[in-house]
């Protein structure tokens, strides 16, 4: 990424100290579910319009689908506390602890530790199962876990560019390695684990290739020589499939007036960049899910002025229908009409496959319709 070769990585990084802060006796505040009771309304998604539940009323970030197949793992910004909350709306704390004013949570995919960061740039891994944490450098940003929970990616950003760099660490704090320089490009790097693991991120920084169409590489751990991808379009934003043998991403080019579409591409081994095809869905890749390896389900502005890629925030106050879509056949079928008005992102569907979770952006809300 970085193109100067006398670059360093460091010898060492600073290793995280252990501490063990925020001790609280409160109790934890209880949950209520709120059911929208209007008539004609379905109980589980089949295209028309369909119940929605309100499994949390307080503003919640980090939501997580649960790592045992049913429900929900997620901080609670009000009461400052971590919830584990089941398929029914049962809640339960990950640690008595209180962690008041952060900023962003990244779960461990296991669910028993997560990376909080703060707005002061203080940022800790906390172990839920020991009560304890670990502090990571304050220049430290973007933290995401890799799928197994072992390794932590990050971006250091220092005053020069030269200190500029994609890592990886330990959840200890441990083991912290440069993978990649990144200069003057830290933008255009995107952290992102494949489920093996041997992708840490992509990087926006190929060359325009004709049109509207850009190289985007494959970041491996170990100097990985993969193929690239070719998108159309600008605004690269991806999402693995759970098996991590496709992406989905989505870009926004003059084919579709500036406004976000979804595609789909082969993203393994030999087969990377092999069978692209765009699904005429005009929404984010953060408003979509895969819901098994052939289909995905997409939040849906229910409509985009012209230019929406350009300036996402124009989305915030649309409301959106939810859609399945066959990622192999390209066939759209309508899944749920919400009864309350809904602005979703970040849709998480448990393991077990009987709930959407998903965070309305009309209250800061996390709600849930069900799928079967």
């Amino acid at each position: 990424i970085e193109d100067e070769d006398t670059i360093e990585f460091p010898e060492e990084l600073p290793f995280a100290g252990e501490q063990d802060q925020f001790d609280t006796t409160e109790e934890p505040e209880e949950f209520e579910e709120f059911e929208a009771l209007i008539p004609d309304t379905d109980a589980v998604a089949q295209g028309g319009i369909t119940q929605v539940t309100t499994v949390v009323q307080n503003t919640a970030i980090g939501l997580t689908a649960a790592a045992d197949g049913s429900g929900i793992a997620l901080y609670d910004k009000d009461a400052g506390k971590f919830y584990k909350i089941d398929d029914d709306g049962n809640q339960k704390l990950l640690t008595n602890k209180t962690f008041f004013n952060v900023d962003k949570v990244a779960f461990s995919p296991t669910q028993d530790k997560a990376v909080i960061e703060y707005p002061d740039g203080f940022n800790v891994v906390y172990d839920f199962q020991t009560d304890k944490q670990v502090t990571l450098p304050r220049h430290w940003e973007q933290f995401q876990f890799a799928k197994n929970g072992q390794k932590i990616s990050a971006k250091s950003k220092g005053i020069h560019r030269s200190q500029n760099w994609l890592l990886t660490v330990n959840p200890d704090g441990s083991n912290a390695r440069g993978i990649e320089p990144l200069g003057e490009n830290a933008k255009k790097v995107i952290p992102a684990w494949n489920p093996g693991g041997q992708v840490v991120a992509f990087s926006k920084t190929g060359d325009p290739v004709g049109g509207e169409a850009n190289e985007v590489y494959l970041i491996g751990q170990n100097n990985e020589n993969f193929k690239s991808l070719i998108v159309d379009g600008y605004g690269f934003e991806p999402k693995w499939s759970k098996e991590g043998t496709s992406l989905m991403y989505s870009t926004y080019s003059q084919y579709n007036d500036y406004k976000p579409l979804i595609w789909v591409v082969d993203a393994d081994g030999a087969n990377v960049g092999s069978n692209r095809r765009e699904l005429g869905i005009s929404t984010w890749a953060h408003k979509c899910t895969y819901d098994s390896q052939t289909s995905i389900i997409c939040a849906v502005p229910n409509e985009l002025p012209k230019g929406a890629g350009y300036a996402p925030d124009v989305a915030d106050h649309t409301p959106d229908t939810f859609f399945k879509i066959d990622t192999n056949t390209g066939l759209k079928t309508q899944l749920a009409i919400p009864s309350d008005s809904v602005n979703a992102s970040n849709l998480q569907i448990t393991p077990n496959g009987q709930y959407l979770f998903y965070e309305n952006n009309f209250n800061g809300t996390v709600e849930k319709i069900r799928l079967k």
